[in-house]
């Protein structure tokens, strides 16, 4: 069949055939395509063709930046995660900025897709569930001494890096200069000008709306829902977005967030909000769907499996779809800059705790016995700097460091000694990173906590650390989500790490108040007596990649999303078994130590979301005839059709 009739066929069924019709944006490729914007601090050192890596002439930063994607694929209404890795090979925290360059694309394109990241960020009094990344704002990130910045769909260190196509081209913000007739200038105008006083807009997020439930008269906007009117609509927008104080004031069709300039020619330069017409919406969804024709030509393979080719009059049809395509690329800029703040050396505990709980960073003189916890007030953001010191307290039953929620909290090089009290770090919605930080005693994840009115998500990583308990049945890390049905999730991040307890190396709950975790374990060692990770939460995710996992019961599931890659996981209890019906149904608290090395309990009620994929794996068990992975519970079944278990030559597992 050719592409003619193919065409002819299924012309009729192409209204919106742009939902799934996949567009590769020819962002991301290779160097030549992805260009990484360094500031003046830095100096290009090397380049190849899949990494940039660079280093700083004034203080000896070297590290690396990788695009980890040769391109994305993208559809209207779909998302996807730009993966970069960013490497900090020296002493010191990097602190790097992303931002976004669209201004090579096309300007149809610039106003469809948005780069984003999903993180909480506070624009003035309000707080948004996402950060856009333009030239006009990005988004910072901190990268450890001696540690790499994954971010990827399936292993983010932070927030990953995303890119969208609305689903529905209904407006935008864009920050541009309307001329003396409150019309924006675009880039294409400033270019036949030649002007060099004018700036090209910048698209920087949509703004979206019911579209099915609009009115529009004479084409423009009436109401979102029938009721809702353009105005007020956007005065909402506005408050929603952090912009409380803005006023849905009117130039031309734009209205003004913030005006930043104007000129003696009365041109206004700033932010602006401006709702597309209901003949310019008309025209991006036929736009749309001609993209979504035009991919699905070029996908049509003949019996043979080869591409057939386009006839010459659909070469001349969709000439401006290609170019328009052809033109879809866009500019990662990573600017960054060794992390300069102040820190106090510190000699007396009692000065720092007065430091700390003044949000002060320090740096530690020597070891330190504390004679009360310290906490890290909410909204402050403090570095403690071990300086290869110990620190510990003298009260009993209490942590040595705690953070309140709205924390930030950033540990480095040292020993934080709870000895075998029940925990050594209490974190509570907190932001914290701990680098070169060896914990001695149990480090608790306590969203749930009563105290964390809001919910506020923690965020934890652990680069290059060492966790060991000493006490009794003491637990290496205890994670509890705040039960929220989110996508904001509580994150645990363990990477190059090592962690060795007497119960458990990593331990979930599963409480109805406590899911909604993202447990990542890369390139670590995780031991635990009776189980290396228990994962029981239902809206969880757990990744476990690069790692050996160790444990009578290697890894215990009863809830979430599991992916296990390229890792060793051992079950060492000798005298394992297979559970009958009645003790799985017993089973309501807790996992049973079987000896299997991923023992999944399919018993709770949420047990039906269990979804694992393993592969590339060595996953074994110590007692004899029991299989490697060991599925059980009323559920099991249900587990199974969910599960991707991929054989390779470098694995070996058996599946019960």
């Amino acid at each position: 069949m050719s592409n003619r009739e193919l065409a002819e066929r299924s012309r009729a069924s192409f209204g919106k055939i742009w939902k799934q019709a996949l567009f590769a944006l020819a962002a991301l490729a290779t160097l030549g395509v992805l260009l990484y914007s360094l500031t003046t601090a830095w100096y290009t050192n090397v380049a190849e063709t899949t990494e940039l890596v660079f280093e700083t002439e004034s203080w000896g930063f070297e590290g690396q930046v990788k695009a980890l994607d040769t391109g994305l694929l993208l559809a209207p209404g779909q998302s996807t995660c730009a993966a970069l890795s960013v490497t900090n090979d020296g002493e010191q925290i990097n602190q790097i900025t992303v931002t976004v360059d669209k201004s090579s694309m096309p300007e149809e394109l610039q106003k469809r897709i948005y780069f984003y990241v999903p993180a909480a960020a506070k624009e003035s009094d309000k707080t948004a569930d996402r950060v856009y990344l333009s030239t006009y704002g990005g988004y910072s990130y901190r990268v450890m001494p001696k540690s790499t910045l994954l971010l990827t769909a399936d292993s983010a260190a932070d927030a990953p890096v995303r890119c969208e196509w609305v689903y529905d081209l209904l407006g935008y913000y864009v920050y541009g200069t309307l001329d003396k007739d409150n019309k924006l200038i675009t880039a294409e105008q400033i270019a036949a000008s030649k002007r060099k006083d004018v700036e090209a807009p910048v698209y920087i997020r949509p703004v979206e709306y019911d579209y099915d439930s609009a009115t529009f008269q004479d084409g423009k906007l009436l109401t979102t829902d029938g009721v809702t009117t353009a105005d007020s609509f956007v005065t909402s927008v506005l408050s929603a977005d952090g912009y409380k104080g803005a006023a849905a004031v009117k130039y031309g069709n734009y209205y003004a967030v913030n005006i930043t300039g104007t000129s003696d020619n009365n041109e206004k330069t700033g932010l602006w909000l401006y709702l597309c017409t209901q003949e310019e919406i008309d025209a991006a969804t036929e736009l749309d769907t001609r993209i979504g024709t035009y991919r699905y030509l070029l996908e049509q393979k003949d019996e043979q499996g080869n591409a057939i080719g386009l006839t010459k009059e659909q070469t001349k049809e969709y000439e401006d779809v290609a170019a328009l395509l052809g033109g879809a690329k866009a500019t990662i800029q990573i600017a960054g800059q060794n992390l300069r703040t102040s820190i106090a050396d510190v000699t007396e505990a009692e000065r720092l705790t007065a430091a700390l709980e003044q949000g002060e960073s320090v740096r530690l003189a020597g070891d330190m016995t504390l004679k009360d916890t310290v906490t890290i007030p909410a909204d402050k953001d403090v570095i403690i700097d071990l300086n290869g010191k110990q620190l510990t307290t003298n009260v009993v039953g209490q942590p040595v460091l705690k953070g309140a929620p709205g924390s930030s909290i950033t540990v480095l090089n040292g020993t934080i000694n709870g000895g075998s009290r029940d925990t050594t770090v209490q974190l509570v919605g907190s932001s914290a990173a701990f680098s070169g930080v060896t914990i001695q005693g149990r480090l608790l994840i306590d969203d749930k906590n009563e105290s964390n009115e809001n919910g506020t998500v923690s965020v934890v990583r652990l680069s290059n650390c060492t966790l060991k308990t000493v006490g009794d049945e003491q637990v290496g890390v205890h994670v509890f989500g705040n039960g929220a049905a989110s996508s904001s999730r509580t994150v645990l991040l363990v990477e190059d790490c090592t962690i060795e307890s007497t119960f458990a190396g990593i331990l979930g709950n599963g409480s109805d108040d406590c899911y909604g975790t993202d447990i990542q374990v890369l390139n670590s060692t995780v031991k635990g007596k009776y189980a290396g990770i228990y994962q029981p939460q239902r809206g969880s995710r757990l990744l476990v990649q690069n790692s050996t996992v160790e444990g009578m019961t290697g890894i215990a599931v009863k809830g979430g999303t599991v992916t296990i890659r390229n890792c060793i996981v051992n079950g060492t209890r000798e005298d394992g078994f297979v559970p009958t019906a009645e003790q799985v149904k017993a089973s309501r608290n807790g996992w049973l130590d079987t000896g299997a090395g991923v023992y999944v309990e399919a018993n709770y009620d949420w047990a039906e979301e269990i979804a694992m994929t393993i592969a590339g794996s060595t996953i074994s068990s110590a007692a004899k005839d029991l299989p490697g992975v060991l599925i059980v519970g009323e559920k099991a079944d249900a587990v199974r059709a969910n599960s991707d278990f991929t054989d390779s030559e470098n694995q070996s597992f058996t599946i019960g």
